[in-house]
């Protein structure tokens, strides 16, 4: 099949000899990344735990990926405010900004409070 030089190097990278080879080996480079991830079950409940004996140090990513683990679903982010959802439940939960490190106490009490009706 003879494709157009044209062509030919839109669908394939330039070919690079090998270095301390002949000049005769080429090589073409390829990469295909695929991410996918899984949350455990044993380690949502222990930053579960973790998070119910200290609400007032709890970073936001902590506390998404055990919102994010029992089911509820990110629907919708409006600026800091971040809404998740599970069947009738709904959770507003505010991410830090100004400065900031941790939730509002509050705010993770309240997470925890609807974690523990399901």
């Amino acid at each position: 099949m003879g494709l157009s030089p044209r062509f030919r190097s839109c669908l394939f990278p330039p070919r690079m000899p090998f270095i301390g080879h002949s000049a005769d080996r080429h090589f073409s480079l390829a990469f295909v990344t695929i991410f996918s991830y899984s949350i455990p079950k044993m380690g949502i409940e222990k930053d579960l735990s973790r998070i119910k004996q200290n609400p007032k140090g709890v970073r936001f990513k902590e506390l998404e990926r055990v919102i994010l683990g029992v089911g509820f679903k990110r629907i919708n982010i409006k600026g800091s405010h971040h809404v998740y959802k599970k069947g009738n439940k709904i959770l507003t939960v505010v991410k830090p900004h100004g400065g900031r490190k941790h939730c509002h106490w509050l705010d993770v009490k309240d997470v925890i409070r609807i974690l523990e009706e399901d």
